[in-house]
């Protein structure tokens, strides 16, 4: 009737059905777009499959701190040396061949390689002085942190000094242009050259004294082509703490090894990207023991300087006919940077080829604490050639007394020394050979 009403009606019907077919068969026809889209996104080459995947999910970088030790003489060098270990790494053949590649043989296990013991290691300098510090410098040249890694440098350094219960104080004591070297001057820097292989991150170098384990030089080298960041907003996806790598390379400075506690700065191993902790008890207490408070009655400091060897350049002038004395500044184990002064007495001619004099020579040594270490020299010096007024003198000292660290100190060894009297220029050498 409907139908019979509106002449239209069957038109209208027919073309309701064709609409409601064409909308399916749109549906349909999107379906297998987004389907064969879907399966293009997973198969396709072009198609990096980590740009889907979650950073947060995406496995890290991890370190893992390895020690070996080394022995030369009256000397041990250890190595501690801060691993950047990537995901699925073998972390054991990377270890055996940074350890392989300082000369060093592993104080914990690494594989089938040996062990090593290794003494407890302590600053001399806090034996009998609480107010004493070590000095650390920086050798900027190479930083490749954004910004700069100074200020997390001494953020580190401040750190480890205001652990209220240990005498310890670490002292930023400015920029250098000295690299890593056994002179008794600490530095932090960053080599041109790289001898530790590419997964290693840092090193921390720190030489002491094999019979007592006094530190004599304690340096720290970063390998400036990884990736390191002291700002947040600078964070790169394998990018380390710098703050954090240094605080801990700090604590093998002041003595510290590795702790089995994982809540530990010195604990060996964390994650790339932001740690965000200082201190922890663990580490509070290892420093505590080390450097207790009143620890100047509690410890006594081994009386020989076996390792005493230093080199000093100067000015020399005559105080009398018979007569001089010379200033100079210089480096050296136990010391650190120093001034010399010393005076010298003409006692006698000597058997020189031209003019020659035996010499008496009163010398006392002034570390940046404020401790001083007296010896006396024997020598003979030479005219190097006549008329010259240039003076080289060899012979043999003797550490006779000091005060603070050197109280009660022995040790004794051979010198060499040139002296331009008519430049007044003067330079002077002491290499150890015995208590």
């Amino acid at each position: 009737m409907l139908a019979g009403a509106f002449p239209g009606g069957y038109y209208w019907r027919h073309q309701m059905r064709k609409n409601q077919m064409l909308l399916m068969l749109r549906w349909r026809s999107a379906l297998v777009a987004v389907f064969i889209g879907l399966l293009g996104l997973v198969m396709s080459p072009q198609v990096d499959r980590h740009q889907v995947i979650s950073a947060q999910s995406a496995p890290q970088h991890k370190t893992l701190s390895v020690t070996g030790v080394r022995q030369s003489g009256p000397y041990g060098t250890r190595v501690d040396i801060t691993l950047d270990i990537p995901p699925n790494a073998d972390s054991d053949a990377v270890a055996q061949d940074a350890l392989a590649r300082s000369g060093v043989q592993p104080v914990t296990a690494t594989g089938a390689m040996p062990q090593v013991a290794l003494p407890t290691l302590r600053w001399p300098q806090f034996y009998h002085n609480p107010h004493a510090v070590v000095s650390q410098y920086y050798n900027p040249v190479g930083d490749t942190v954004a910004g700069g890694a100074t200020q997390a440098l001494q953020s580190t350094e401040q750190e480890w000094t205001n652990v209220h219960t240990s005498t310890f104080a670490l002292q930023y004591a400015g920029t250098t242009t000295l690299g890593a070297a056994f002179d008794g001057v600490n530095v932090v820097s960053w080599p041109t050259t790289w001898p530790f292989g590419s997964f290693a991150l840092e090193v921390t170098i720190v030489t002491y004294q094999r019979d007592t384990g006094l530190i004599l030089d304690a340096d720290i080298l970063i390998n400036k082509n990884l990736q390191y960041f002291a700002n947040p907003a600078d964070l790169m996806p394998s990018s380390y703490d710098i703050r954090e790598l240094l605080l801990h390379e700090n604590g093998h400075v002041a003595g510290l090894g590795h702790s089995a506690n994982p809540t530990a700065v010195m604990f060996p191993s964390f994650t790339a990207g932001i740690v965000g902790h200082g201190l922890a008890d663990p580490d509070i207490d290892v420093i505590s023991a080390l450097y207790p408070p009143g620890s100047s009655t509690q410890l006594q400091p081994p009386h020989q300087l076996q390792a005493f060897n230093a080199t000093y350049a100067g000015s020399i002038a005559f105080t009398g006919t018979t007569s001089l004395a010379y200033t100079a500044s210089g480096s050296g184990p136990y010391l650190g940077q120093s001034r010399l002064q010393g005076t010298v007495s003409v006692s006698g001619a000597a058997a020189c080829p031209g003019r020659g004099f035996r010499t008496e020579h009163d010398d006392t040594f002034t570390a940046a604490s404020g401790n001083s270490l007296s010896v006396l020299v024997s020598d003979v010096s030479c005219e190097t050639a006549p008329g010259s007024n240039v003076f080289h003198g060899v012979g043999t000292y003797t550490i006779i007394d000091g005060t603070g660290q050197f109280v009660d100190a022995t040790g004794q060894g051979t010198t060499d020394d040139h002296a331009d009297l008519s430049s007044g220029a003067f330079s002077m050498t002491f290499s150890a050979t015995g208590p």
